[in-house]
C-alpha cells in the first residue's frame, strides 16, 4: 500500500508521499522479511525517485531526501538482494550527487548510510565510477572537499567558542575590578 502511493505520485500530494515514505521505512527496520517484499515490488527503484534534492526541499520542515536516505537505511542496508537492486537503479550515483549539493547538517547522516552500504564491496565500482554533475571529478576529489569543508567548520566553531569565552572572562575580570573599587 505504501509502494502504490509513492508510484502515483500525480494522485497523492507531496505530503501523503513523503508519509507512505516514512511508514515504509519503519517497516522495514530491522524485518528482512519487510525488505524482501520492498525489493520484489520495485520499491527500492521508488526509493532512489525520491534521492534527488531540490530547491522545494529548502523549504520544508523535513526534506523527502531525508526521509528517502533513512529509507535507504532500513530497506537496503544489510540486505544483498536491495543493495544490487539500489546499485542497478544508480542509488549509489543518487546518493553520492546528493552528498555533494544536500545542506550541510544532512552530510552526516549520509556519510553514515553509505558507509553502510559500502561494507558491500560489490558497491564499490559504482562510487569508483561516479561523476560530479558539476565538476566532472570523481569521489576522491568529492570526500576531500568535504573534509575540508569540514575542518574549517570546526576551526570556525572553536574560534567563536573561543572569542564567546573570552569575552565571557573580560566581563569576569572588568567586573571583579569594580567590586574591589567600591
Amino acid at each position: 500500500m505504501m509502494l502504490s502511493l509513492l508510484k502515483e505520485r500525480a494522485l497523492h500530494p507531496f505530503g501523503i508521499r513523503q508519509a507512505a515514505l516514512g511508514v515504509l521505512s519503519k517497516l522495514c527496520k530491522d524485518c528482512p522479511l519487510n525488505q524482501q517484499v520492498v525489493g520484489e515490488l520495485q520499491g527500492v527503484e521508488v526509493i532512489v525517485e525520491n534521492l534527488e534534492w531540490t530547491v522545494e526541499e529548502t523549504t520544508r520542515m523535513e526534506p523527502m531526501t531525508l526521509t528517502a536516505v533513512d529509507a535507504v537505511w532500513n530497506v537496503v542496508c544489510g540486505n544483498e538482494t536491495n543493495e544490487r537492486l539500489l546499485d542497478r537503479a544508480g542509488g549509489m550515483q543518487a546518493l553520492l550527487s546528493l552528498l555533494e549539493d544536500c545542506p550541510h547538517m544532512m552530510k552526516y547522516v549520509l556519510t553514515s548510510c553509505l558507509a553502510n552500504l559500502l561494507e558491500n564491496k560489490r558497491l564499490l565500482g559504482s562510487v569508483h565510477h561516479w561523476r560530479s554533475r558539476h565538476t566532472r571529478r570523481g569521489v576522491v576529489p568529492l570526500i576531500l572537499t568535504l573534509w575540508d569543508q569540514e575542518m574549517d567548520r570546526i576551526i570556525k566553531e572553536e574560534k567563536e567558542h573561543m572569542e564567546v569565552h573570552n569575552q565571557r572572562r573580560m566581563q569576569e575580570i572588568g567586573r571583579a575590578s569594580c567590586r574591589e573599587r567600591v
